[in-house]
């Protein structure tokens, strides 16, 4: 039995993941990050301190994005998981068009897009990936 494998989901997975980290946040006098940015950063405060990275709308995105990258990787991808993780980095996201319309910046306004629509190709997907393939029915 092969646990690990790549199937038709597994590409458009890792390019949510990527587009997921493509978000712009900006902040008061010049400060701005991408996510990536802001990830890495949390990354290399969390070694030391795990206690200034818990909160949900850092912990919940993460998770989301671990539930994309395993359901990337596995034989059986599990459909629930995959529309959770869409769902737990959504959460960000829309909080990211709420600043983006309320923002001035058109950098803020465009970095939305790239995981928005990602979010929406993979969903399709994987609602017609289910339906087709008698492996991935799991949730």
């Amino acid at each position: 039995m092969k646990l690990l494998r790549w199937h038709a989901l597994s590409g458009w997975l890792l390019l949510t993941v990527l587009a997921s980290m493509l978000g712009y946040l900006q902040w008061g006098e010049n400060q701005h990050q991408f996510l990536f940015q802001t990830e890495a950063e949390l990354f290399r405060k969390g070694w030391g301190n795990p206690g200034s990275v818990v909160h949900p709308f850092i912990l919940l995105p993460l998770f989301g994005q671990l539930l994309l990258l395993v359901n990337a990787f596995i034989a059986k991808p599990r459909k629930g998981l995959i529309y959770l993780g869409i769902a737990l980095i959504g959460l960000l996201y829309g909080l990211l068009i709420i600043i983006a319309f309320l923002s001035s910046s058109m950098l803020v306004k465009v970095a939305v897009f790239p995981y928005s629509i990602m979010a929406i190709v993979l969903w399709v997907l994987t609602k017609r990936y289910a339906r087709r393939s008698s492996v991935s029915v799991a949730v």
